[in-house]
């Protein structure tokens, strides 16, 4: 499992390599009827494939298990359970990447 270090501001888009995989990520803060959520576009090696997904803790921003590349994918793990803002990115909120292992591991553990 990997954690990503992004930035504490509120639009922000960034590409990164991981296991020869290139995500390019498109976070966005938007104001949903007074209440602000940060929304991801996904590219998996400059293919979208998901767009506007609502970020929520500990949940996979690529939803569908045949849109990843071996069943990697990313979440925010956030401590206190809220849903990810970027006032808390790597504060109580962390981008994590994991690999289809990893992920059933940690989802296992979970349950």
């Amino acid at each position: 499992m990997q954690r990503i270090r992004i930035n504490n501001i509120p639009n922000q888009q960034f590409t990164i390599m991981l296991d020869g995989v290139a995500y390019r990520l498109r976070l966005r803060t938007i104001d949903d009827y007074g209440v602000q959520i940060t929304l991801a576009d996904v590219y998996v090696n400059d293919k979208l494939v998901k767009a506007s997904v609502r970020c929520a803790p500990d949940s996979p921003l690529i939803p569908y298990d045949y849109l990843t590349v071996d069943g990697a994918n990313l979440f925010f793990h956030c401590i206190n359970g809220d849903y990810p803002f970027y006032t808390e990115f790597n504060r109580t909120q962390v981008l994590c990447y994991g690999t289809k292992e990893e992920l059933m591991e940690l989802w296992q553990s979970a349950l």
